[in-house]
């Protein structure tokens, strides 16, 4: 009984490599090539579509942890061996070798240093990560009309449109675009439904929610481009999916650009008390309470880094200035936590207090909105929070981290008493409950 189960065995096991082997000759013919070589037709294929676009591509580029500093249009354009690029956020243009690689599909590889191209990815003193950009892209579809790309380092979806005009006025209009859109909010109608969104400008993400259902909510990073904005992904939520706006500053209307949403208009609003970029220059009274509620003020004066973004707030300290943001969609001006020096292995970092001054964050995103009172001619500032994760911001203090790690309360504060010449003016190591930024000259 047991030698015939044992030849019963060695029947299955013949039987069953001879269907293996067919089955190989089965995929063989039905694949023809091998899989290398099916990789090296892909890899030519995509090449031979890259080189095509008669004055390059339109490429939606996405930074940040999905996609979370949004995205910005470049140009590049492909020979045999190299691609010239140049984009919104820089004026250089730059030319470098790129290379065409496999794993598991084709790889397109910007293997030597091109300004342009590199920009968000190259490491600095602030960020030793750059910016979470990649230079190193599956092509995950190459077709004339699309090139669909996804980053080697970060998953972020890219996106390649055939550039139908000339790069640098396309540019041009690009960044003229971004500064004339200025709308925080929108409000539309497909049908019976209602959609609301929620833009940051400066981020590059937008939100949309249906108000009477409120699970109907999905968020896209976007890129703007020489008419209005393209977001990374489809919002879904509607009869149809909508993919981007057109926008006519005249009416600060959006309209949806895809065909079968071209009906589709979302009217979008400014903030009353928004202010342009360059109107906070000056010397002001900075307000603020304590825990017995009396009303304490320090003399400020806020410095224009000549950017469009970003502003010192001098006089809290001789050694140190505090960031202040420009926030292009609110029109106000942001503090946000921040390190603020380092000495003896201690970095000091300006923290965010809450609105009881008991309780304090160094997320680096949760922050301090300062926003005018819409007095054209006495401007005073009034603090808001910006609700990071529902932290309600209302002050701001220094805290003490060693080995990028934050010191417990009394640590820190120990650390500041011996290192006073760190304090703030009045020698307070923060500034409760802030009460308004009042303009004197």
């Amino acid at each position: 009984m047991k030698t015939k189960n044992f030849f019963s065995m060695i029947l299955l096991l013949v039987v069953s490599a001879v269907a293996f082997t067919s089955c190989l000759k089965d995929d063989d013919e039905v694949f023809g090539d091998s899989s290398s070589a099916r990789l090296q037709a892909a890899m030519k294929q995509a090449k031979a579509v890259l080189r095509g676009a008669e004055n390059g591509w339109v490429m939606d580029y996405y930074i940040g942890e999905e996609s979370s500093s949004g995205g910005y249009a470049f140009i590049v354009k492909f020979d045999s061996l190299t691609c010239t690029a140049m984009s919104e956020a820089t004026d250089t243009v730059d030319t470098s070798y790129y290379k065409m690689t496999t794993d598991n599909g084709p790889v397109l590889t910007f293997d030597t240093y091109n300004q342009v191209l590199h920009q968000f990815a190259t490491p600095s003193s602030d960020e030793y990560e750059g910016q979470h950009a990649d230079f190193e892209f599956l092509i995950m579809s190459a077709t004339p009309e699309l090139v669909v790309m996804k980053g080697k380092r970060t998953g972020n979806l890219i996106y390649l449109h055939p550039l139908q005009r000339d790069a640098k006025a396309y540019l041009e209009d690009v960044n003229a675009m971004r500064d004339s859109l200025i709308v925080s909010s929108g409000v539309g109608t497909i049908g019976d439904m209602t959609i609301n969104a929620t833009f940051d400008l400066d981020s590059r993400q937008a939100e949309f929610v249906n108000p009477n259902d409120t699970s109907m909510h999905e968020s896209c990073a976007f890129t703007f481009t020489d008419t209005g904005i393209r977001f990374n992904k489809t919002v879904d939520f509607a009869p149809k999916p909508i993919s981007g706006f057109a926008f006519d500053a005249a009416t600060n209307k959006l309209t949806c650009t895809d065909v079968d949403n071209a009906d589709f208009v979302m009217q979008g609003y400014t903030p009353s008390n928004w202010r342009p970029y360059e109107a906070f220059d000056g010397t002001y009274d900075l307000a603020f309470g304590k825990s017995d509620n009396a009303i304490e003020t320090i003399r400020v004066q806020l410095v224009s880094n000549n950017d469009g973004s970003t502003y010192r707030m001098t006089g809290l300290n001789d050694n140190y200035d505090i960031e202040c943001l420009y926030n292009r969609g609110r029109g106000a001006l942001e503090i946000r936590t921040q390190t603020l020096g380092e000495v003896s292995g201690v970095e000091v970092h300006l923290c965010m207090l809450d609105n009881k001054s008991s309780t304090v964050t160094w997320a680096p995103e949760a922050g301090l909105l300062l926003c005018w009172n819409e007095d054209e001619e006495n401007p005073v500032y009034l603090p808001e929070t910006n609700s990071y994760e529902d932290f309600i911001s209302a002050g701001f203090c220094l805290w003490a981290f060693r080995d990028g790690s934050a010191m417990t309360g009394e640590q820190s504060s120990d650390w500041f008493q011996a290192h006073e010449s760190w304090y703030f003016g009045l020698m307070t190591s923060a500034i409760d409950m802030v009460r308004s930024l009042t303009k004197v000259d």
